[in-house]
């Protein structure tokens, strides 16, 4: 199986937990021993699937489409207004 190419999404996602790893990392650790150090970390949820909608209306369009040929190519072939020499009806 091919290898499966990141979406621009994916890739925003990925640029900024690096950012955000890159910020807890460079946190100094002067810090005093008695308070609690608490992290805020952004959690990022997609919940937008608007590429899946649009492949599977393509999707749809092009099987109606090949279905649409070969029905009228059925047609055209079985009452003989389309002759090929290899097809016999």
């Amino acid at each position: 199986m091919g290898k499966r190419r990141k979406t621009r999404e994916e890739k925003v996602i990925a640029d900024l937990r690096r950012k955000v790893y890159s910020l807890e990392v460079q946190k100094p650790s002067k810090t005093i021993q008695n308070m609690p150090i608490s992290t805020t970390t952004t959690t990022i949820t997609i919940k937008s699937h608007a590429f899946l909608t649009r492949d599977i209306f393509k999707t749809g369009v092009l099987t109606g489409i090949i279905l649409l040929t070969q029905l009228v190519l059925y047609f055209l072939l079985k009452n003989h207004v389309l002759t090929l020499p290899i097809v016999k009806y």
